[in-house]
This record gives C-alpha cells, sequence and structure tokens, in this order.
C-alpha cells in the first residue's frame, strides 16, 4: 500500500489495474479495513485488463468530520489520477460518497451505494455487475 500525506493525516491506498475501461473506487465500511476487498480484486486479476483501475484505502478517521474525510477523498482522487470515478461504498461510508456528491460531484461517474453490507460473494457479483465485467 502507498500513503497519501494530507492535512496531517496519513491515508493508506492501493491502485489496481482493472478488467474494465472506467476508474472505480471501493469503500467498505469503516468497521472494516481495505483487506476486505481482497478476494474481490483477486478475482479481478483473472481477467484480461481494459485500461481502468481500482483503488481502495483506509479512508476513516473517528478525528474528522463527514465533511473532512470527503474532501480528503476528493484530494487522494485527484492526487491519483481519477477524474471520472465509479464508486461502490457500504454503510457508513454512503455518508462520506453523498457529502463528496454534494461538493464535487462531476468527479463521480456512477454509484453503487448500499446502507447494508452484502455478503462477500454477493458483494463481488453486484461489483461485477455494476462495473459490466
Amino acid at each position: 500500500m502507498a500513503i497519501f500525506q494530507h492535512n496531517n493525516r496519513s491515508i493508506h491506498y492501493s491502485v489496481d489495474v482493472a478488467p474494465f475501461k472506467h476508474d472505480l473506487l471501493l469503500l467498505q465500511p469503516s468497521r472494516l479495513t481495505p483487506e476486505f476487498w481482497q478476494p474481490l480484486r483477486e478475482s479481478l486479476k483473472e481477467d484480461t485488463p481494459a485500461g481502468g483501475r481500482t483503488l481502495v484505502c483506509d479512508w476513516f478517521s473517528p478525528s474528522l468530520t463527514i465533511e473532512e474525510m470527503a474532501e480528503d477523498l476528493f484530494d487522494l482522487l485527484k492526487t491519483v489520477g481519477f477524474h471520472s470515478v465509479q464508486v461502490v461504498a457500504y454503510e457508513d461510508a454512503v455518508t462520506v460518497i453523498q457529502q463528496l456528491q454534494k461538493k464535487h460531484g462531476d468527479i463521480l461517474a456512477k454509484t453503487l451505494l448500499k446502507d447494508k453490507m452484502p455478503s462477500v460473494g454477493d458483494s463481488t457479483q453486484a461489483i461485477r455487475d455494476f462495473s459490466q465485467i
């Protein structure tokens, strides 16, 4: 994982090539780490890369407001070169994406927001469908 330093905060993140043409941001609930996405990331490596990228990150900080986390996430997306991104977010990550939509909606191409996290298998299939793989 790489580290994004911003506003006295470190955000650990990882970017992988993807089997679709768009960029995809995956946000797990704050109670989980980015390793939650590992089964999906491994399954995507089995498909031929198509120019897109997948980003996972440790987005949550209990000392920040939703607005601050959304701004930090926006700055991370810009820094790694994501100008139009599709987003999958679960549980409390949904509110951060909703805040991001309010201020910087032009960066979000498409969203899949779920208040309740599906099982890993259902999540993997939903994301593959969402990304049209």
